[in-house]
């Protein structure tokens, strides 16, 4: 569905939107529908990089393919932490969760694997390396350069 045309009212209890925003031109008529269509008491889960935070761990010449494709597909506008936090409670919504995700640990799990693109056989073997710096990335406080925010509210019920 064109999230533009959505004008649903209060049909959902939860509505989840995963890298995907940052891809939208005129994201916030976005963000508007999606508080229109959900049900007061629902969760809004957002997920999404904030790139003028990003800094790589590698060389930039690992990265001139990725940042040339970003500049082109991630057109939508990206808020920070706090201006997410502000639009939310704005709006109506109790923030859950806000946290910068996305750090070090999954930074480098991601270079790794843009650095190995094209190299099937090594990106295989690395794999559970890749998934065990995930997994460090998890339980790792992130902090003001971590690359990705997580924000969790719920829609007031009043």
């Amino acid at each position: 569905m064109d999230l533009f045309e959505l004008n649903q009212k209060s049909v959902f209890d939860l509505i989840y939107s995963i890298d995907v925003l940052e891809h939208i031109v005129g994201n916030m008529k976005v963000i508007h529908n999606l508080d229109s269509a959900l049900r007061k008491g629902g969760i809004l889960y957002i997920a999404m990089p904030y790139e003028k935070d990003h800094r790589f761990l590698f060389p930039a010449k690992f990265h001139q393919r990725y940042v040339q494709w970003s500049a082109v597909e991630h057109g939508g506008d990206q808020y920070s932490l706090e201006e997410w936090k502000t639009l939310l409670q704005n709006l109506g919504y109790e923030i859950i969760i806000s946290k910068r995700t996305f750090g070090m640990w999954g930074k480098l799990a991601w270079e790794m694997d843009l650095v190995l693109e094209g190299n099937k056989v090594i990106k295989r073997l690395l794999l559970p390396f890749l998934l065990c710096l995930c997994c460090l990335d998890i339980i790792w406080k992130n902090g003001r350069t971590s690359y990705a925010l997580l924000i969790v509210a719920r829609k007031n019920t009043e």
